[in-house]
């Protein structure tokens, strides 16, 4: 078995074809040869870029700090749905919700607390709003509802209120949190 990139794999796929696809002739001109085989260097070099970038992504404090509020919250939804849900979606809001936080340090274990102290009630939300809910199927409404941010924004409407809307706005669309707001029963 090989395991190799995607790149790497266009590569042998493309070389196997031309220079070792049976039937083919065994003179093929070395200049050629060559070109295919300096290839595999830009696809090295490529695949060494985009690994110091991922890297460098995963240390910025921004990123990190989000990568790291989102993969708290899919833990914590996984206890409740294990409905599939848009990962991209849940990128773009996260990203808004961590400047509602700030450096609290321990604001994952607050996640933790908030969730479990809330059970109940998350788990009634997901059963009538969620993705398999007559709301969500019918209306096509409360899309958050079937996200992992989902808790973090009950979270930050029991706890944060005015923080989440002013950093809300302009940013996402207000109707998504509106829903939310509905559902955890707080007005505005």
């Amino acid at each position: 078995m090989q395991i190799r990139t995607e790149a790497a794999d266009v590569w042998a796929r493309m070389s196997h074809s031309l220079m070792y696809k049976p039937g083919a002739t065994t003179d093929i001109p070395s200049d050629v040869r060559r070109s295919l085989y300096r290839l595999i260097a830009l696809v090295e070099l490529y695949d060494s870029e985009v690994e110091r970038g991922v890297t460098a992504l995963a240390e910025h404090p921004d990123f990190s700090r989000s990568n790291r509020l989102l993969a708290e919250a899919e833990r914590i939804y996984q206890t409740f749905s294990q409905h599939p849900y848009d990962r991209a979606l849940s990128e773009d809001v996260v990203d808004v919700l961590v400047d509602t936080i700030g450096d609290e340090p321990g604001y994952a274990d607050q996640l933790v607390e908030f969730a479990e102290q809330n059970r109940g009630r998350i788990e009634r939300a997901y059963e009538q709003f969620g993705p398999t809910s007559e709301q969500f199927l019918e209306h096509g409404r409360y899309l958050l509802v079937s996200q992992p941010e989902s808790l973090i924004i009950f979270e930050r409407l029991a706890n944060a209120l005015y923080d989440l809307q002013e950093t809300w706005e302009g940013n996402l669309e207000s109707r998504l949190l509106t829903d939310l707001a509905r559902i955890w029963g707080v007005r505005w």
